[in-house]
């Protein structure tokens, strides 16, 4: 190996741990490396809303950078213990928005449906004693309670990658196991896990749970929890990896990395944040990334041609979603009106999946950047109600 292919080989092992884990299996495969591949695949799909962290935030956000800063902290607290047990029980994040969390764990083909379930509900009670662990947050002279409720469900999602292979991709997940996980959620009370029967059944005399409405069950426990999974990071990390992943993601993050400087700091700006729903595809045909590639490379033109930035694509509890930041990473001074003209050019549909209605836009302050999705503050929240 060459010099030169070794640095490429080290990159490509940092810029794996910013792509999910099943996209970066995939593309080791030389599988999905088009927009618009989509490949079905068995899974526990997990839906998480941590609740009490909205007030916390907006109390924090007016004291200025200082107070967005302890947001920072006290979310990355939190979520970091989330992600910790998500990956130790072999699933990967999908989406941070605003409060919640979606994940998902793999069934692979070495792996049993019964097992995958058990590891989903393992994880989700993990991640339930962890935020109660946390119980409460004391800051700017108040207390503020945090909870977490689950949806978990087993069934099919569909992966799918959209953007341009040149400069962007995303990696996007939906199907009828994602919406059984929703619909768990919405079940939930905070302190609660509530399960799909498909996942249920999977499982047996071995869920304890009390029946919920809708098939649906309130997991007390299991007899006996899965173990969690050993960490398998590949020891060969070729070359040309390096180059499949970097569209994967944001260019500030990407030369940081190259230049061995890890994350940048915190850049807090005043940013105008909109989000924008369409009725997406049935994510579980045959043509769903056809249709969903189709409709967001040409939203994405016409969100860059007004000067904003195509933060993520959202599927999930509140359907289909872009979510649009105007002022980072590139800033203006006039974020507001650039995001309503790209909001009512929107209002026309582009084409298929569907019609298109940007819902809300309003002015804030996140972290901009790929990497600051996790850390945002109270926009994305504001925004989306």
């Amino acid at each position: 190996m060459t010099a030169q292919d070794t640095t490429r080989s080290n990159l490509a092992r940092a810029l794996a741990a910013y792509v999910p884990a099943p996209v970066v299996a995939w593309l080791r495969n030389g599988d999905m490396l088009t927009p618009g591949d989509a490949a079905p695949f068995n899974a526990a799909a997990l839906f998480a809303d941590v609740s009490g962290f909205t007030s916390l935030v907006e109390r924090l956000s007016q004291q200025g950078p200082e107070g967005i800063e302890a947001v920072n902290t006290h979310l990355n607290a939190i979520f970091a213990d989330l992600i910790a047990h998500i990956h130790a029980f072999g699933g990967a994040v999908a989406y941070f928005g605003g409060d919640a969390l979606t994940a998902f764990l793999p069934q692979y083909s070495h792996m049993r449906a019964v097992e995958v379930a058990r590891r989903a509900l393992t994880c989700a009670l993990r991640m339930q004693a962890a935020v109660q662990a946390r119980g409460v947050v004391e800051a700017v002279g108040a207390r503020f309670e945090l909870g977490v409720k689950i949806g978990v469900a087993y069934g099919r999602l569909s992966g799918i990658i959209v953007g341009d292979a040149a400069h962007w991709l995303e990696f996007v997940i939906g199907g009828a196991a994602l919406n059984a996980a929703v619909k768990c959620e919405h079940h939930a009370a905070r302190g609660q896990v509530v399960a799909d029967a498909e996942l249920a059944a999977l499982l047996g005399d071995d869920l304890q749970a009390d029946p919920v409405a809708e098939d649906l069950c309130l997991v007390r426990g299991l007899s006996a929890d899965a173990e969690p999974v050993a960490s398998e990071e590949a020891d060969d990390w070729p070359a040309w990896l390096e180059s499949a992943l970097r569209p994967f993601l944001d260019a500030s993050l990407l030369s940081r990395l190259e230049a061995g400087q890890g994350e940048p700091p915190a850049d807090h700006r005043r940013v105008t944040s909109m989000f924008v729903n369409f009725r997406g595809p049935n994510y579980d045909a045959s043509d769903a990334g056809y249709r969903l590639q189709n409709y967001v490379h040409q939203a994405e033109a016409i969100i860059r041609r007004h000067g904003g930035y195509l933060s993520r694509v959202l599927t999930g509890d509140k359907g289909s979603q872009l979510h649009v930041i105007f002022g980072a990473p590139v800033a203006h001074e006039d974020n507001e009106q650039r995001a309503m003209a790209c909001a009512l050019a929107l209002q026309a549909p582009p084409s298929p999946p569907g019609s298109s209605s940007a819902s809300a836009w309003r002015p804030g302050t996140c972290s901009p950047g790929r990497s600051a999705r996790m850390r945002g503050a109270s926009t994305p929240s504001s925004a989306t109600r």
